[in-house]
């Protein structure tokens, strides 16, 4: 949604049909549905945790905005080395800065060396490496509605690997995000169906 917002605001060519709207919002509710918010999680939520979350998809989306409205002739693989660099030392500045750590305190077990690189060559390399890529060919709109699609996965996998329930407001929940796809992309379903 914020980069739909961000995009309105700072790209001349991406201004949203009223699908593309709708479907936005349908995504969103969606969303809320799976999370399913309750009085008493809201009430105890630390303010300041969601405040960060909140912050982070806003520079997140913006960030998106801004590297399709100035984007330049640089390879999206050198942006990309150049991004991460960047972002590299200035995390690891702020945490020296916020806590007392060290890597004198990490314990190098198989599993954490396991998940560091796989979040380090996968998530990060690979991954980053298909958002920019599919950043400069659909825009920040589209790319960033895979946002959605990440509550689908994390419920999923909650039902597989801690054997969470799917209860029916989640059902409804991976409806809405179906029928908010299908609205974004109306047009392209649309012209691939008459193809058929």
């Amino acid at each position: 949604m914020l980069a739909a917002v961000f995009s309105s605001l700072l790209l001349s060519t991406d201004d949203l049909s009223r699908n593309e709207l709708a479907g936005i919002c349908f995504g969103v509710f969606g969303t809320t549905l799976i999370a399913n918010p309750t009085s008493q999680t809201l009430v105890t939520a630390d303010i300041r945790g969601v405040g960060l979350v909140f912050l982070a998809a806003e520079a997140f989306a913006l960030g998106a905005v801004l590297t399709k409205r100035y984007r330049t002739s640089i390879p999206v693989q050198s942006m990309q080395a150049w991004m991460m660099l960047i972002g590299t030392v200035i995390l690891h500045a702020t945490s020296a800065g916020l806590h007392e750590e060290s890597l004198g305190t990490v314990v190098w077990s198989p599993v954490a060396l396991a998940a560091l690189g796989y979040l380090s060559v996968v998530a990060t390399g690979v991954g980053y490496l298909i958002y920019f890529t599919l950043l400069d060919r659909i825009g920040p709109v589209q790319i960033n509605l895979i946002g959605y699609v990440a509550p689908v996965f994390a419920a999923v996998n909650g039902w597989i690997l801690l054997h969470e329930q799917i209860t029916v407001s989640v059902l409804f929940g991976f409806l809405a995000i179906i029928v908010g796809f299908s609205l974004v992309k109306y047009d392209e379903i649309r012209e691939e169906i008459q193809t058929l």
